[in-house]
């Protein structure tokens, strides 16, 4: 039965999902200096990959690539905490060690750094009681939210469907 839009409670222009939350308009971003080789979200990205450019691995594609290899829908709940490790993305100057994304989800952490460098960097830099593991560029975390709850043998399968993921993106 449809209902006419006069009769809903959540507006006109709003999504039936989002009801009684107020919608703010974005102004439109800034434009920002990038360094070579930094890809942001808001930078247009090919809907499908051609033969002549090859698909680019980002936390948030691994973080969803991780879910299928394992067999599940997803790794629960994964959030952009990308401001938590970039002071860039934190609206600050820009460091040679910031991350170039963070994908957060109840299993695992994935962060996303520039070069396998940086991610040596941040793995070695960590405390020596966290499960840091690097994949190339990436590195997996296993510090926040219920990740402690994922077993050795589950870190030790996503560590190896990332260096997976990562061999395939190359």
């Amino acid at each position: 039965m449809l209902v006419p839009r006069s009769h809903l409670s959540w507006g006109d222009h709003a999504h039936p999902h989002h009801r009684g939350r107020r919608h703010r308009r974005r102004s439109p971003a800034s434009p920002r200096r990038l360094r070579p080789g930094r890809r942001t979200d808001t930078e247009s990205k090919p809907s499908a990959p051609s033969s002549s450019q090859p698909a680019v691995l980002t936390a948030k594609t691994a973080a969803a690539g991780l879910a299928d290899a394992t067999g599940v829908t997803t790794l629960g709940d994964p959030k952009d905490n990308t401001a938590g490790c970039s002071q860039e993305a934190a609206g600050e100057e820009p460091h040679a060690n910031d991350c170039a994304a963070l994908i957060t989800t109840d299993t695992v952490s994935v962060y996303e750094f520039g070069t396998p460098k940086v991610a040596a960097h941040w793995v070695k830099e960590m405390p020596k009681d966290a499960d840091w593991r690097q994949v190339d560029r990436f590195a997996l975390a296993f510090g926040a939210r219920d990740q402690a709850l994922t077993s050795d043998e589950r870190r030790d399968e996503l560590e190896q469907a990332l260096g997976d993921l990562v061999a395939k993106d190359q």
